[in-house]
């Protein structure tokens, strides 16, 4: 992808989320366009410092570092039966009647933990840009909060349990 000189902001993005099928696949409605992920690194461990007499004479990857992703969203209704109208409760808790009622876990095969992959996505190919830019992440699992107020929102954090891929190169990798 060539380079750019247009600065993406939150008006350029969207998030998706897709289930373990593939099949059932939605945009976060009303996203306030605060995503956040943290702990990006190139190697998902922490770190050990092992020091003797003031001196690093070792450093060390441990146990595994969990990034993730926090986003707001405004609150139009919990669930929605239409398709095309989902909010973000209904992926998280998948209602009966909703389009994520039968939705699987991409993490099926390893686990009973419900987890999606999530895309955020920023125009680019309309910016001029040779495409469209992408941040996937692989395998998270969702809490949310809810708050009334001036909008009544959801506050929702997602643990990223895979990989991280920017612009389709994987930039995380696990210690063996």
């Amino acid at each position: 992808m060539g380079s750019s000189n247009i600065i993406k902001n939150m008006v350029d993005g969207s998030i998706s989320c897709t289930d373990g099928s593939g099949a059932v696949i939605t945009t976060i409605k009303f996203e306030m366009g605060d995503a956040a992920v943290t702990g990006i690194q190139k190697v998902l461990n922490e770190k050990a410092v092992y020091e003797s007499r003031g001196k690093v004479r070792s450093v060390r990857h441990t146990t595994r570092k969990i990034p993730q992703l926090t986003l707001s969203a405004m609150m139009a209704e919990f669930t929605s039966t239409l398709s095309d109208n989902i909010p973000i409760t209904d992926v998280i808790y998948r209602p009966a009647g909703s389009a994520w009622a039968s939705a699987t876990s991409t993490r099926a095969t390893t686990g009973d933990v419900f987890c999606v992959d999530v895309t955020l996505t920023w125009r680019g190919t309309t910016l001029g840009d040779s495409a469209d830019h992408t941040m996937l992440l692989e395998d998270v699992h969702f809490l949310a909060d809810f708050a009334e107020g001036d909008p009544n929102k959801w506050s929702v954090t997602g643990d990223v349990y895979g990989s991280i891929t920017l612009d389709g190169i994987a930039v995380l990798a696990e210690v063996s």
